[in-house]
């Protein structure tokens, strides 16, 4: 299961604005989970908000965000977009294959089955519990509306021995 985490700074559209709460968002939008509300002396609020049903795009849920957000009398012109995927099913099928592994050293077919099995749900328990977020986009607005840039992961420097030798 994955979830698209908008993380966006609101700035107010007004001179005075109604004061911003992160329950007045979740209000307005009925599937979101405001993860962070960080207001900021600028008057700025820094939101991260989940949303727990997937949009035609994310140029429409932007839309629905920011209509949310001038509604409240703030606006943001750029963001960061990143999903969220719990590992459950990748963790079941990785250690169910290593209690496989496990019981089928014992050269007895029940045992492997039951290390399989129980791998398979030890995996499932550890992966609900582990994270895996991707930074997939820089959104800006622009006249002719969303801009999304993908977001290249960072290269991976090689780990050095002690020797200095790769």
């Amino acid at each position: 299961m994955h979830l698209h985490v908008y993380r966006v700074k609101l700035e107010p559209l007004l001179y005075y604005p109604a004061a911003l709460t992160a329950e007045a968002l979740a209000e307005r939008l009925a599937d979101a989970v405001v993860h962070e509300f960080a207001p900021q002396p600028s008057g700025s609020h820094l939101v991260t908000i989940a949303l727990q049903r997937d949009r035609d795009s994310h140029e429409a849920a932007l839309d629905e965000l920011l209509l949310v957000a001038q509604e409240l009398g703030y606006t943001f012109a750029e963001g960061v977009i990143t999903r969220v995927a719990d590992r459950a099913m990748e963790m079941a099928v990785g250690l169910g294959v290593g209690g496989l592994g496990a019981g089928s050293t014992t050269e007895n077919g029940e045992i492997a089955v039951i290390g399989a099995a129980l791998g398979w749900v030890v995996g499932l328990f550890v992966g609900a519990n582990m994270k895996k977020v991707e930074v997939l986009y820089g959104v800006q607005l622009t006249g002719e509306g969303w801009h999304l840039v993908p977001v290249t992961p960072p290269a991976v420097a090689p780990a050095r021995s002690a020797l200095g030798t790769a």
